[in-house]
C-alpha cells in the first residue's frame, strides 16, 4: 500500500527487475529513462527497419541480442507504441 497526498492506494510490485527491450535507435532515449528507473534491469536490443520499398508493410529485423526471457516481465520501450 502506497500513501499518497489524497489518499492510500494498492499497487503491485514486480517480483524481480524486469526485462528492458528496446528498438535501435529511436527507443534509445525512452529505453536510458527507463535504466535509470530500473538500474539493476538486464537489456535487450532489437534493430529493425521497414522496408521501403516493399508494396507491403515489411519490417526487416537484423539485429537481436536479448538474455533468457523465459519466466520474465519485459518492458517494450519504443516511442512508436504510443
Amino acid at each position: 500500500i502506497v500513501e499518497g497526498p489524497l489518499d492510500k492506494t494498492r499497487i503491485n510490485v514486480l517480483k524481480q527487475e524486469p526485462l528492458l527491450v528496446t528498438i535501435l535507435r529511436a527507443g534509445l532515449p525512452y529505453f536510458q529513462g527507463f535504466i535509470n528507473v530500473f538500474d539493476r534491469a538486464d537489456a535487450a536490443f532489437v534493430g529493425a527497419y521497414r522496408d521501403e520499398f516493399a508494396h507491403e508493410l515489411t519490417v526487416r529485423t537484423e539485429y537481436i541480442t536479448t538474455p533468457a526471457l523465459t519466466g520474465r516481465e519485459v518492458i517494450l520501450v519504443d516511442p512508436m507504441l504510443a
